[in-house]
């Protein structure tokens, strides 16, 4: 058993918890030149797919991070700032139970652009150094254009994946709301708040909503107009919300607290 082994079964021993090891590839910090660039890149792109939300953000906090990084806050946050600058790394202030968190979002695409002809000249490099003048043109060549092929297939199939998973999710949430009516609006409406509010945060606000609606069901908004004035992360939003039962047009109220005509729900119209 190697010596690194033996360390790890010691602090085991000892301590009664299993040792965590972080893995950090070199490459990582030669393409950073960061220590702690490299490391907090290593640690974005392991989170980036153990998200449940379907819009690609995770969140953590910078405890958390510091779990993760051994990393200061000043230290995290230079290390967010320089990956966004590069394009790498995406940020907003969504809500995780129901409080307002950061969250962060990794941009595959962007950085495999940046990161494979990196690791190709260093390749080139390192033959080049070994082998002189080796003709590895051709082979780098086909290797890149293997994994470009990979990548592009991932991209596909998880592109694939999604819609599959935005139209489950639609149908459901679809029953939830009750009122069919103007479905291509209100799916064209869904997937623009799907993507940027994420689905358990509207499937629980419309399932409030429902629950505490108390007016006429004529008078309830078409789904797309629902949609469209939805937004949770707006002071004046509404999710415990009640209608007159007098059915004036006047008196019936939106989840906003703004007043909309009737004709204009029926219509299935933006909010005034």
């Amino acid at each position: 058993m190697s010596n690194f082994e033996n360390m790890k079964l010691l602090i085991q021993e000892i301590s009664g918890t299993g040792e965590r090891t972080m893995a950090i590839s070199k490459s990582f910090l030669e393409f950073t030149g960061s220590l702690e660039e490299g490391v907090f890149l290593s640690q974005v792109i392991y989170f980036s797919d153990k998200s449940s939300r379907s819009d690609g953000y995770f969140w953590k906090s910078y405890d958390e991070w510091k779990e993760h990084t051994f990393m200061t806050e000043y230290t995290l946050r230079k290390q967010v700032k320089a990956l966004k600058e590069k394009g790498y790394l995406e940020t907003a202030l969504k809500k995780a139970y129901g409080a307002p968190t950061l969250h962060y979002k990794f941009n595959m695409e962007k950085f495999t652009e940046d990161f494979i002809p990196f690791l190709r000249n260093r390749r080139i490099d390192s033959l080049n150094s070994q082998n002189g003048n080796f003709d590895i043109a051709e082979s780098l060549t086909k290797s890149t254009t293997k994994i470009t092929n990979n990548l592009k297939d991932m991209v596909d199939s998880e592109e694939s994946t999604e819609r599959s998973n935005i139209d489950i999710q639609f149908e459901e949430w679809w029953n939830i709301y009750g009122r069919k009516t103007q479905k291509p609006k209100a799916l064209t409406a869904f997937k623009r708040i799907v993507k940027k509010h994420g689905y358990e945060q509207l499937k629980k606000d419309t399932e409030t909503y429902i629950g505490n609606y108390t007016g006429d069901p004529k008078y309830k908004p078409y789904p797309a107009t629902f949609l469209n004035g939805y937004n949770p992360d707006d002071e004046r939003f509404i999710v415990n919300n009640s209608y007159n039962n007098n059915n004036t047009q006047q008196n019936q109220t939106a989840i906003y607290q703004k007043e909309v005509k009737v004709e204009d729900l029926y219509n299935g119209g933006e909010w005034d």
